[in-house]
């Protein structure tokens, strides 16, 4: 295997080259979306589907809990039991959980958790809303600091066992998960790996232990239950399955959105389309992962929003006729649509 035809492969399969049939098929195809900014997961799917994601379908049979890595992610409802299998093991602080913590006592936790999760039913799920509703039954301001902590806290209780989830859109509200039966352990992760290896792929053990942030012991064996396809690229093993068809070329430009699955899907230090000299352009040392602009195979830049504006920033030397191609995909992909493009350094 050739380093053209394993970045080719790995866009192929993530539909960067031709689009997929809807969000939810991508969803699933990605083992979800990282969701912190709910606005990367509408870019995300955006250019996978060749158009702006449909809100209704996601708000009606998409969510956003904490998955993969212990991190919110945008994914399919159906995909709660595969996501939220049992035996997980997040990094949950005793906030997290419905146990005793150094604010809340494991009773008082169930106390406030049936006041959420019927208001949630009742169709006031608005984070603030919640808050109110139970600051109004005597949630004092000491309790407050544990159940609504800006990092999860009751919440994220409720969302971990499955009794809650996220809406999927920008604003913050939480909806009752519909009824579902958690996977076992090994039978999830092993639907996972299926997945991943069919649209990552082809992929290191190493790139295996970096996005489901697991132990390559306990990874690699299921993986190699699959009976995947093994290739060879500078000494190292690379795993898929399936086959997929080539329709493009490395010869393009694609907007990433920030979280991007090209990006997050494989140990950044050793990813094909990230030349070192990008790598803390992108991935930044407080843990966020910018929207890129891929050039050919390699990133060659970030870009951002700015109200109207888009700011393009260089992370290489490009030469005229690269920044002219970069400004035409922006206007391909927005239309227009957008008061001015800016060249920053």
């Amino acid at each position: 295997m050739q380093h053209d035809e394993l970045c080719v492969l790995r866009m192929a399969r993530q539909h960067l080259f031709s689009p997929a049939a809807d969000e939810l098929q991508v969803l699933a195809e990605c083992c979800g979306l990282q969701a912190q900014f709910y606005g990367n997961c509408l870019h995300a799917l955006r250019i996978r589907c060749g158009r702006a994601p449909d809100g209704d379908t996601l708000l009606s049979f998409a969510a956003k809990t904490w998955t993969l890595r212990g991190t919110l992610h945008l994914i399919a409802q159906r995909d709660l039991p595969l996501f939220l299998y049992e035996g997980r093991r997040h990094f949950l602080r005793p906030c997290d959980t419905m146990a005793d913590d150094d604010r809340l006592s494991a009773a008082r936790k169930r106390e406030l958790s049936a006041i959420i999760l019927d208001a949630a039913a009742h169709g006031c799920g608005e984070r603030e809303a919640l808050r109110e509703r139970c600051r109004a039954a005597g949630m004092t301001a000491r309790e407050e600091e544990s159940a609504f902590d800006s990092w999860g806290g009751l919440l994220r209780a409720l969302c971990e066992s499955g009794a809650l989830c996220h809406a999927a859109q920008q604003k913050k509200a939480f909806l009752p998960c519909p009824p579902f039966e958690p996977m076992a352990r090994e039978e999830a992760l092993r639907g996972l790996l299926r997945r991943y290896l069919t649209h990552y792929g082809p992929v290191t053990a190493q790139d295996m232990a970096y996005f489901f942030a697991l132990p390559q012991r306990e990874l690699l064996p299921l993986a190699e239950s699959l009976a995947p396809q093994e290739d060879i690229y500078e000494g190292k093993t690379y795993y898929s399955l399936g086959s997929v068809g080539i329709d493009g070329s490395l010869s393009c430009c694609r907007f990433l959105s920030g979280f991007d699955p090209l990006l997050l899907g494989y140990e950044k230090r050793t990813n094909p389309f990230l030349p070192e000299d990008t790598l803390r352009g992108v991935f930044t040392r407080s843990g966020i992962v910018r929207p890129a602009i891929l050039l050919d195979g390699r990133i060659a830049g970030i870009w951002k929003r700015s109200g109207k504006d888009i700011e393009l920033t260089g992370l290489l030397p490009l030469q005229a006729m690269q920044r002219r191609r970069i400004e035409e995909e922006t206007d391909r992909l927005w239309n227009g649509a957008f008061h001015s493009l800016v060249w920053t350094t």
